[in-house]
């Protein structure tokens, strides 16, 4: 029952971690933090793999810092870490930034997937979850560097 109990727990926090990055103020599109950015940069004309690791690191900058006080449950993103990179325009499921945010950002952008090991209990009795424990996050260069800007 403890068992049970425990993975109800992990359960309910994945809601609220996912309700707070994916909860929106009126004027601001759905899956963004705070809006499209519109200084964005193109993407530089180098292989993905040249500048992944830049992406990666302020990806997880910003899981460290900003995404902390979206999510409010910091205890659950201890252990964050990056498993790829991609350009959004590749991406399937990316026409809502289309749509949202204009096809510039669409192809300016890049998806960084995270992986949050506390959202994953290596004994859960359900079995493991796949999609429990993975954000996609998406950045842009911008004149600061990398911004990230929204979620999936």
């Amino acid at each position: 029952m403890r068992a049970f109990a425990s993975v109800v727990a992990v359960v309910a926090a994945l809601g609220v971690l996912c309700g707070a990055a994916l909860a929106t103020t009126p004027g601001v599109p759905p899956g963004t933090f705070s809006g499209c950015p519109h200084d964005t940069r193109p993407l530089p004309v180098q292989p993905l793999a040249t500048y992944a690791p830049s992406v990666r690191n302020a990806v997880l900058q910003f899981v460290r810092t900003s995404f902390t006080h979206i999510s409010h449950k910091p205890a659950k993103l201890d252990g964050a870490r990056t498993t790829g990179t991609f350009l959004v325009m590749r991406w399937v499921p990316s026409g809502w930034i289309k749509s949202e945010c204009g096809l510039t950002l669409w192809h300016r952008s890049v998806g960084v997937n995270v992986y949050f090991p506390a959202m994953d209990p290596p004994h859960n009795p359900v079995g493991h979850c796949n999609d429990c424990a993975h954000i996609v996050f998406l950045a842009a260069p911008t004149g600061g560097g990398w911004t990230v800007w929204g979620d999936y």
